[in-house]
């Protein structure tokens, strides 16, 4: 992999961060368990974005990602304005819980939205130079 210079190559980054905690079996049974593993809490991806993805985007340009709400949106949003975006967040959109994400989400302490959860999209801008 490129190392990454901080210098942003692409005006729009667009991403659907794998979001569910990670299986409880260490050998999740199919790909569409695997691919949504989202680390531990399910934050893995969305960190990453927050401190070194802000690197891609170039001056002017926008990250834009899929954000679950019980996955803390005001610590992403204040992690992306350190690293010096303007941060955007859409309304939620209230989804019921499917397969994985009905096996997974009451696993979390903080769990509390039901037999749904809601998601939003966030759109960081960098600033122009």
């Amino acid at each position: 992999m490129r190392e990454l210079d901080g210098r942003g190559e692409y005006d729009l980054v667009v991403c659907n961060p794998p979001q569910l905690p990670a299986s409880a079996d260490p050998r999740p049974a199919d790909w569409v368990a695997l691919a949504n593993d989202g680390g531990r809490d399910g934050r893995s991806l969305i960190d990453w974005l927050c401190e070194d993805g802000t690197r891609l985007v170039s001056a002017g340009g926008a990250l834009m990602f899929t954000h679950f709400t019980f996955l803390d949106v005001e610590r992403t949003v204040a992690a992306l304005r350190a690293q010096g975006m303007r941060v955007t967040v859409s309304e939620p959109l209230h989804k019921p819980l499917g397969r994985l994400s009905g096996e997974r989400l009451p696993r979390l302490t903080e769990w509390r939205e039901g037999d749904h959860y809601s998601v939003v999209i966030i759109t960081a801008r960098k600033l122009g130079i």
